[in-house]
């Protein structure tokens, strides 16, 4: 039988020492994604009905109708692979309403299966053993697979945090910074409503894809107990069956930050923590899991999913086209579900750890009318420990920034019209912008984290992301807004404190005085304003 070349899923070769090729009785488990039922026009006119309120979200039945395969189509691609001897997994509601098709067998089955693929055993810098590939993936002839996902386990996303450690000269020049403040206490300072906050019950939710979740709960008692308020459902998801991690992983610092900044503003609701291995089908799935969830119950009432921050990323470049589009439906999704997604947009500045300009993944996706909305970060100043008194983006060094950029992926959106926005400064070409809205990431501005024993101020867009969420759950409860994503685009210069000092780093520098900014996007997001906007 013929095939064909994905050419969307090409992917360079791994960094580390190759060992061997995959013995052949090697199980693996991969999943396969296939077209759409609805077209992207006909997903587009959905999202843009549900945004404007003209019809609720959809059911998760609503959603595989829309997003989910087409019945010939998996009949087909589950055929196929049982002739090949591959078990097919059951379809969750997840698998459905994504169009996913999950199957195991051995590594010999899948190379007739998707001809010509190789695999091989690598050892990373540490010495760790990951499974790897290089270039493009076949599939046979006929078949409708537009991605194949899980052949590579290679640790796809990185944290994007840091400790405040301040260097000589460093304090005098941050004078003025916020100290010993908890996520709650920034809240406070920044003009948010405790007292109201604490009352309006929600859910939001965060993807971990590693380190502990179940100690940290106890941290998270402790800090609630000192701010006097109650400790919100806090409840562990494991989207893959992996396990929970150890508390003294660096990566349970990220999962702190994302649990702090939403419970500790949340005293009333539910945290639901979605945890995955590190690879590029793990991660992507735990995002589809989160919004397939059914949601919590509280008191009497199931209350859903409203927001899902994402702390964990990797630069756009390093993603394969189809990762990305994957990406792409998951933020289509969402919106259908009246689910935002805010991902930090990382804390390298515009190249990402990289030698080239590129922002963050997934906070760089964006199509049509959905949007994963990027966390960029800010600094704040206050003089009399009351009010906040200057607003700067975040540019401490290199290697100590926001991150930002222009997508060379994803084209400007629907919601980007009017922003007059730049072309990327890669590929000279109009992009998407990854940055939406900015808050607290610098981290002499940071929050003060336990963990471990320690009390430490800690710093990046991961702690910009569950706040901006925990912040949008709030406001969309108390004001009924189906998606603040649309809502956000649409109001974004009229809701926000703007920067007050500006940025002339290159490639796109910071203006105090511009509507919107590549590096931190329209600026902090207001309670006041946003009930001035929302009340008429």
């Amino acid at each position: 039988m013929s095939h064909i070349c994905l050419n969307q899923s090409h992917k360079t070769a791994p960094s580390g020492k190759k060992i061997r090729e995959l013995s052949g009785n090697k199980q693996l488990t991969i999943s396969l994604m296939l077209p759409s039922r609805a077209s992207d026009t006909e997903i587009q006119e959905l999202i843009a009905a549900v945004q404007s309120g003209k019809r609720p979200p959809l059911s998760l039945k609503e959603r595989e109708a829309v997003l989910g395969a087409r019945p010939q189509d998996i009949r087909k691609v589950m055929a196929e692979a049982r002739k090949h001897g591959l078990k097919v997994h059951k379809r969750d509601a997840s698998a459905r309403s994504h169009g996913m098709i999950r199957v195991t067998g051995t590594y010999a089955r899948f190379q007739r299966f998707l001809p010509g693929v190789e695999l091989h055993l690598y050892n990373d810098m540490k010495g760790n053993p990951f499974t790897g590939r290089e270039g493009s993936i076949n599939v046979l002839s006929g078949l409708p697979i537009q991605g194949v996902f899980g052949l590579d386990d290679r640790d796809v996303a990185h944290t994007n945090y840091q400790w405040h450690e301040p260097k000589p000269g460093f304090q005098a020049a941050r004078k003025g910074a916020p100290s010993g403040l908890t996520s709650r206490g920034l809240a406070a300072l920044q003009g948010w409503n405790l007292t109201e906050m604490d009352k309006l019950v929600r859910v939001t939710g965060f993807l971990s894809l590693g380190g502990d979740l179940l100690k940290i709960v106890k941290d998270l008692e402790t800090l609630c107990k000192e701010a006097g308020i109650e400790t919100p459902e806090v409840k562990r998801i494991s989207t893959d069956g992996v396990e929970n991690g150890s508390y003294r992983d660096d990566a349970t610092v990220e999962n702190a930050l994302d649990l702090f900044a939403q419970a500790l503003v949340n005293p009333s609701g539910a945290v639901l923590q979605f945890q995955a291995e590190n690879s590029d089908d793990a991660f992507a799935g735990a995002a589809e899991a989160a919004i397939a969830h059914p949601g919590i119950k509280l008191g009497k009432r199931t209350v859903k999913l409203s927001v899902l921050s994402i702390s964990w990323g990797m630069a756009e470049s390093g993603n394969t086209q189809q990762s990305l589009e994957r990406w792409a439906r998951i933020a289509a999704s969402a919106q259908l579900a009246g689910i935002d997604i805010v991902a930090a947009t990382g804390d390298t500045g515009p190249k990402d750890s990289t030698r080239n300009y590129t922002p963050d993944a997934p906070s760089c996706v964006g199509k049509g009318r959905a949007v994963i909305m990027g966390a960029a970060g800010i600094g704040i100043l206050t003089e009399d420990g009351e009010t906040i008194s200057e607003i700067v983006p975040w540019n401490d060094s290199s290697d100590s920034e926001t991150g930002y950029g222009i997508s060379a992926v994803f084209p400007p959106t629907e919601l980007e019209q009017g922003l007059n926005l730049p072309v990327s400064a890669e590929t000279g070409k109009p992009g998407h912008s990854a940055s939406v809205f900015s808050d607290i990431a610098q981290p002499a501005s940071g929050p003060v984290v336990l963990w471990n024993k320690r009390r430490g101020q800690v710093g990046g867009t991961s702690h910009s992301a569950p706040l901006q969420g925990a912040k949008m759950a709030f406001l969309k409860t108390k004001y009924g807004i189906t998606s603040f994503t649309a809502f956000g685009y649409a109001n974004g210069p009229k809701i926000v404190d703007k920067i007050t000092r500006g940025d002339s780093s290159a490639p796109y520098p910071a203006d105090p005085g511009a509507d919107y900014n590549v590096m931190t996007g329209f600026g902090v997001i207001s309670e006041a304003k946003v009930g001035e906007v929302a009340s008429r």
